[in-house]
């Protein structure tokens, strides 16, 4: 017969609560984002929109018609643009608080800047960045068509290369994760002008890690063909060094 005591009760009974509070801030959590996609996405809507109504009115022969439908897309792109731009704002001081952790934080970590919260932020960062960008020159070429002097629009052109000086100044780039398949447009949206350097850079990190591991003393004088001849180097020692490793197994 199974005999509990008071201690075994109380540490059940302990676990089912932890249990209970685990599953019901799951479930908060999910509503919680859920709720910020949807708000988004209703910003995001109103730059696909204006978009759409734009494009729509370039068809247009009613020339009153015509500008009434351009009024109402830039009314929708100011709305979105300054949304998101609030946004967007956000997303980069979260980044650019990282050195202002209080000493505790730094030493035992925050909650903060979880591998999760820093990826949400950077993802709706990006995303941002699109819209904005999107949103933003398309404001400006409308006013163009409609005659109005560049001069007149410098707020919106200080305005969109704001975005990009945040970025830079920040250094928001180097939150991104290593660059996959599925992240390359974030890392080429974020690099901008300095991507491909900065895939050389990356290229050649790398290069120089796999000659470490392999204690092999640096040839970087001596590696001056292209960047062709270089990945086959290195593809070959990963091979050997993949054949080296089977020997090993079979000798032992």
């Amino acid at each position: 017969m199974l005999k509990l005591n008071l201690e075994d009760i109380f540490d059940l009974m302990t676990n089912r609560q932890v249990s209970r509070m685990e599953s019901k801030l799951k479930e908060i959590n999910m509503v919680s984002e859920e709720q910020i996609e949807g708000q988004h996405n209703n910003r995001y809507s109103k730059i696909i929109s204006a978009l759409t109504d734009i494009e729509q009115s370039y068809l247009e022969e009613d020339e009153e018609r015509k500008i009434l439908i351009q009024l109402l897309a830039q009314t929708k792109l100011n709305e979105g643009i300054d949304c998101i731009l609030r946004d967007y704002i956000k997303r980069v001081s979260f980044f650019s608080e990282w050195e202002e952790r209080a000493f505790s934080e730094k030493l035992f970590g925050s909650a903060k800047y979880s591998e999760k919260n820093v990826e949400i932020n950077l993802n709706q960062l990006c995303n941002d960045y699109v819209y904005l960008k999107k949103g933003i020159t398309t404001l400006i070429k409308l006013k163009v068509s409609q005659g109005i002097e560049k001069e007149k629009m410098s707020d919106l052109i200080e305005k969109l290369k704001g975005l990009d000086e945040l970025i830079e100044n920040n250094k928001i780039y180097n939150w991104l994760p290593i660059e996959t398949e599925l992240n390359s447009w974030q890392h080429k949206l974020l690099y901008g002008d300095k991507y491909e350097s900065h895939l050389l850079n990356s290229y050649y990190i790398n290069l120089e890690e796999d000659e470490n591991s392999d204690n092999i003393a640096s040839r970087k004088n001596k590696i001056s063909e292209s960047r062709r001849f270089k990945r086959k180097s290195l593809i070959k020692k990963l091979i050997n060094k993949l054949g080296d490793g089977d020997n090993n197994e079979m000798q032992n």
